[in-house]
Formats: structure tokens, sequence, C-alpha cells
């Protein structure tokens, strides 16, 4: 553990890990005191999220707020042991170590590493299975285990193996993506607050809006190195320029941006597909977080999810009148890929195509060769599209002024976020004074890190 590691008081309470944490630990208190029951303890956590979100800095804070000795390994160490019996015997003294210390923190790191055995690998299987199964034994081990609390990490949660995340084997399993603007405000005020005011705080934000806390990290502490070399005091400028190297994006190309990521929300409000988290507008990408909800999973709300996923380029054609290229692009996570992989799906997997009850793998989405089955996934995605295109125009001023809105303040969360999503499904009255609520969204989002904007501030608009 760190030396100048935070308790979890000082992390941001917006974060469903650090809030899952903080709970843990006040269950753990409770234990020790013996006012609560082991079983009735949240005492497992498995966290994922791409690297730099702070997973094992969160399990710091853990142990530095309860005071356990924290006991931290990762399974590509637990392999450097050596061959199957070597990674075997380092496995189970790790657990036993956090046994015999309990109570205790045991921070298991990289556990996607470890792989899945339902995956296609053939190569190794047989020491995979032996190494999957003895890490699944040990797991319920220290869970069944008072006084340890197990707290997971990995990259991809989806490479993990089925029976690592089934219900009952981790009390939560909880993505860390990068911190919205309550966050970053925390992580820069933890870092600069000393030396910085809350104004010049407020000026590196929207640079830092959309990065790793890593990144901010490491953005700050190169400041401070150049600031120390010149023998000067690090100024926010010398950070925000840490923080946007490489070409600053035009605002034609932020403006196309903002637009794309506000089709997204838009649709998913409109289809009622789930809970909106954020949408956020960096650098040079932008990203809408969207818990999917597919309800009964009707073909119905299948439609919907390509609607929503095609939303983005929808925006651009039809404010814009053209589509750029970030709805595609040679990554399998792009929308025009997910859209294809949804529909491929439902022509082949859901009974919901041509092909009728048969369940088939189908073609990859990649590379649809089935003459038949690329008509039928073309003409669910142009449909799709043109949904899409429909919902966008009809909310087309709101698309406008909500994208304003996410070019001013770089992200819209929580309750600036929650205005819009009341405009776009009528829950709130529209109000001749401020149309699209953009003055709301405006001073709720600067409350939040505590700077004062008034209307007059406000220069947002789109680019002539």
């Amino acid at each position: 553990m760190t030396i100048n590691s935070p308790t979890l008081d000082a992390l941001d309470e917006s974060n469903a890990a650090v809030v899952a944490a903080r709970q843990m630990v006040a269950d753990l208190k409770l234990w020790q005191d013996g006012k609560l029951a082991w079983n009735d303890c949240l005492h497992s956590l498995l966290m994922h999220g791409q690297p730099g979100t702070g997973k094992t800095f969160l399990a710091q804070a853990m142990a530095r707020s309860s005071g356990l000795p924290l006991i931290s390994t990762s399974v590509a160490r637990l392999q450097s042991a050596g061959h199957l019996g070597d990674f075997a015997r380092a496995m189970n003294e790790v657990f036993a170590s956090a046994i015999a210390a309990a109570p205790c923190i045991l921070f298991v790191d990289e556990i996607d590493a470890i792989g899945s055995r339902a995956s296609g690998d053939r190569q190794g299987s047989t020491y995979w299975r032996v190494a999957i199964t003895g890490f699944i034994e040990q797991i319920d081990i220290a869970t069944r285990s008072q006084g340890v609390l197990i707290i997971g990490a990995c990259n991809d949660v989806n490479a993990l193996d089925p029976a690592i995340v089934r219900p009952g084997r981790f009390d939560s399993i909880i993505e860390v993506g990068v911190p919205g603007r309550a966050g970053v405000s925390a992580i820069l005020q933890r870092q600069l607050g000393a030396k910085m005011s809350k104004v010049e705080i407020a000026e590196i934000i929207p640079a830092a809006i959309g990065q790793t806390p890593a990144m901010i990290d490491g953005a700050i502490r190169a400041a401070r190195s150049q600031a120390r070399s010149a023998q000067q005091p690090v100024q926010a400028s010398d950070i925000i320029a840490r923080l946007t190297t490489g070409p600053a994006p035009d605002r034609a190309l932020s403006w196309r941006i903002a637009l794309h990521e506000c089709g997204h929300a838009i649709l998913a409000a409109d289809r009622m597909l789930g809970a909106l988290h954020h949408v956020r507008l960096g650098h040079r990408d932008g990203h809408t977080r969207l818990d999917v909800d597919l309800g009964e999973g009707l073909p119905r709300n299948h439609r919907d999810l390509l609607a929503y996923t095609l939303g983005g380029r929808a925006a651009e054609s039809v404010i814009l009148g053209s589509v750029g290229s970030g709805s595609g692009g040679n990554i399998s996570t792009c929308d025009l890929a997910h859209a294809t992989k949804i529909a491929v799906s439902m022509e082949t997997s859901f009974g919901f195509g041509v092909s009728g009850l048969i369940w088939s793998p189908g073609d990859t989405a990649g590379s649809i060769t089935d003459p038949v089955l690329r008509e039928a996934v073309r003409a669910k995605l142009n449909s799709a599209e043109a949904t899409a295109k429909n919902v966008l125009t009809g909310h087309k001023i709101l698309l406008i002024e909500m994208a304003k809105d996410l070019m001013r303040h770089r992200i819209l969360e929580g309750a600036a976020l929650q205005i819009w999503i009341d405009r776009i499904t009528g829950d709130l009255p529209w109000d001749p004074e401020d149309p699209s609520g953009r003055r709301a969204a405006a001073e709720e989002a600067a409350m939040m890190d505590g700077t004062v904007i008034h209307l007059r501030d406000y220069q947002a608009e789109a680019p002539t």
C-alpha cells in the first residue's frame, strides 16, 4: 500500500465500486463489533474496466480505511512461479496466507489472464482447465472464511470463465470506468488542492474529462517535473497541455462527435433501453454509457437496440447532412460492427429471421458469406437507421441544444443528464424561457465542480 493512498472517504462517491467498497468496510466493522453475522456481510467484489481506472488504488484505499493488511497478488505473478504444480502451489499459499491473516483484504489482479474453459483455444487446455478449477476452488474457500474481504480485478470481464462470474461467487461485479466530473474534480483537488485555487482546478477539469485516473496523475507528475526544471510553480496550463497532447481537434470535428453521442443518448431515452449514465465528449472521441435493458427480449426490443446503436450515425446525417467515419473503422467495437453483430444474432440465434426456428452460429459479423443472410442483415440495419433518423428528426432542436451543452461541459451526467432525459421523454414541461433545458443543465453541471456559471458565459454554439 502506498504511503499517500487515500481513505475511501476521499474518493468519488458517485463511483459504484467506491460505494460497494465502503459498504464492505462498514459491514466488516459491524462484524468485528459482533453486530452482524459474517454470512450477512458483503465480502467480495469483482471490478473490471480499462487499465488505469484505479482498481488497485481502490483496494489500497479499502485497506487504509479499514486498517486491515492488504495481501496483493496477480495471476501473472502466480504464473511466474513455474509449471502447473508451481502455479497451484503459489496460488494456494497466497489464499492460505490471507485466511491466516484474517481479518484482511485479499486483492487478486489480472484474473482475466486465467482465461475460460469455454474458450475455443485448445492449446494448453488441460493446463488452464486445472488452473481455473483450482482458482475457483480457492475463491470458494476464501469466501467461506470469516474476515477475508476478496477483491478481484480485471480488464475484460467477458474473458472470465462463466463459473467465476456466476451469481453467488462475487457479491458484486462492477465496471470501473473513467471518472465523471465529480470524480475528476476529486482527483484534481486531492493532487493540487494545496497548491492551486478552485478556479485554477476548474480550468483543468474539461481537459481531464474522459481520462483515466492514471492518465491524470501522469499528466500532473509530468507538469510538476517540467515546472521544477524551470524553477517555476506548476500552472494549470502546464497540466492542460499534458492532458491534451497531440493535435487539437477542430471545432467542426468536436461538434460532429457531440452530435453523434447525443444521438445515441436520445435514442436510448426515447426507446427506454435502460439506465443512461453519461454522455462524454473527449479530446478526439466520445462515449455514451448505457446499461442496456432489453425487457422481454422481443424482436422490437432488439430493433430498438439496433436503432440506438446507429443513433450516432443518424444524428450526423440529420443535422450535418453527411456521416463521418467514426461509426465504423477497423475495430470490432465500432457502431457498425456492433449493429451488424446484433442483426446477425437476430437472424441466426434468436429465431427472428429468415431461417425461422433453426439455430445456427451463423457467419461472423465481419464476413457474412451467405447471400440470403447478408441481405436480411442489411435490411435490418437499413430499417434501424431509418427509425433512428425519424426519432432524431422529431427531436431535432433538442438534439442541437443537447450537443451544444455537451460541447460546453464535455460531460453530461447525474442531474444535468436527467434534465435532458426528461426533455426527451416528455416528463419535463417545455419552458419558453429555457426551451432546451440548457440553462438548467449548465448550472447543475457547474455546481458539481464548485464553480458558478452564468447564462451570459455560455458560449458553446455550433460552428458557423
